[in-house]
C-alpha cells in the first residue's frame, strides 16, 4: 500500500467525510459542528506527489481542528496553515528520519525525499518547521 493509500484509509478510518469529486477549486476542509470534511479533486495536481501533500495538509487541519472561516484575520488563517503543517511534518517526516537520512549520507532535498520515498515539497516543508521550532539549524 502506498502511502497515498495509506492516508486515503486513515481519512476514511477516522470517519471523516472525503470528496475526491470534479471541483473547479482549491482543496479544502470544512467543519461543522466537530465533524470534517475534505473537498480534493485529484485531478488538479499535476503529479501524485503534490496531490499527497495537499491531501496530508487538509488532513492536518482535521487532526488539529485548525479550520478558519473565510473572512477570519490573516492571523488566524496563517495560524491554522501552520498547525496543518506541522502535524503533517511531524506525522511523515519525523526529525529522526531526517537523521537517519543524513546519517546514511543523503545531503540534498532529492536524495532525502528518495530514501525517505517521500516527496521533495514534503522535505523541504519539514526542513522549515523544525528550523522555526529550533530543531535544526
Amino acid at each position: 500500500m502506498t502511502k497515498l493509500e495509506e492516508l486515503e484509509q486513515e481519512i476514511y478510518d477516522s470517519e471523516i467525510e472525503f470528496f475526491d469529486k470534479n471541483l473547479n477549486a482549491s482543496p479544502a476542509t470544512i467543519e461543522i459542528n466537530g465533524n470534517f470534511s475534505i473537498f480534493a479533486d485529484r485531478r488538479r495536481f499535476e503529479t501524485q506527489d503534490e496531490y499527497f501533500c495537499a491531501l496530508a495538509h487538509e488532513y492536518g487541519h482535521c487532526q488539529t481542528g485548525t479550520t478558519h472561516r473565510l473572512q477570519s484575520t490573516l492571523f488566524t488563517k496563517g495560524y491554522c496553515e501552520n498547525a496543518a503543517n506541522k502535524y503533517l511534518v511531524h506525522k511523515y517526516v519525523p526529525l529522526e528520519d531526517l537523521d537517519e537520512a543524513a546519517r546514511n549520507g543523503n545531503y540534498e532535498i532529492f536524495d532525502i525525499a528518495d530514501y525517505l520515498a517521500l516527496p521533495p515539497q514534503m522535505i523541504v516543508l519539514a526542513i522549515e518547521v523544525y528550523k522555526r521550532e529550533g530543531k535544526i539549524q
